[in-house]
């Protein structure tokens, strides 16, 4: 692709159509002529980053313990739809784990806990484009704490389960756990 002749410079309108290529898509009514090349060049420069840098995203997931239970829910609308798996998300940028746990525990479950401590940390590779490591956090709650289904686009229900007896087909990252070394109790 040549671009001979490119304005370096873009107007305030051409500014305001180009600045977040990285997440929309202007439309090409929105830009001056002059400006045109401009926006082909950054729309291939987006949608080349796109195809080639996938990198691993961090989730973390939480191990939320009431006695001996744990808290699973039967995803949906995403990757691993029809798979139980914990309460988590994606850590978010200048996030720490336990800032993460206990933020996606509450949107997810309307559970506020406190003090999560990290349990263990897997390696999962979905697909060819899909790559996570997630973080497992551990936090213990009462016996009288139950959860709410608040994002129910994201799960169809929350039940308590023996740590051996969580429900199949398990999501991938659960499941990368309990074939781990670790052990919830002892």
């Amino acid at each position: 692709l040549v671009l001979s002749g490119m304005h370096t410079q873009l107007d305030t309108g051409s500014v305001d159509a180009v600045h977040d290529l990285r997440t929309t898509t202007p439309t090409v009514q929105s830009l001056p002529n002059s400006d045109f090349c401009l926006y082909l060049y950054l729309l291939l420069v987006r949608t080349t980053m796109q195809a080639t840098d996938v990198r691993p995203k961090v989730g973390v997931g939480v191990l939320i313990f009431r006695g001996t239970d744990v808290l699973v829910g039967c995803r949906k609308g995403s990757h691993g739809t029809g798979t139980y798996a914990l309460p988590g998300g994606h850590l978010e940028l200048g996030e720490s784990f336990e800032q993460c746990a206990i933020r996606e525990v509450e949107e997810e479950t309307g559970i506020q806990i406190r003090d999560p401590a990290f349990a263990y940390a897997v390696n999962s590779v979905f697909n060819e484009t899909t790559h996570y490591v997630t973080v497992f956090m551990r936090v213990d709650v009462d016996q009288g704490v139950e959860p709410k289904l608040m994002e129910p686009d994201k799960c169809e229900g929350w039940s308590w389960v023996p740590w051996d007896a969580i429900p199949e087909p398990v999501f991938l990252p659960l499941r990368a756990l309990k074939d781990s070394p670790y052990r919830p109790f002892g």
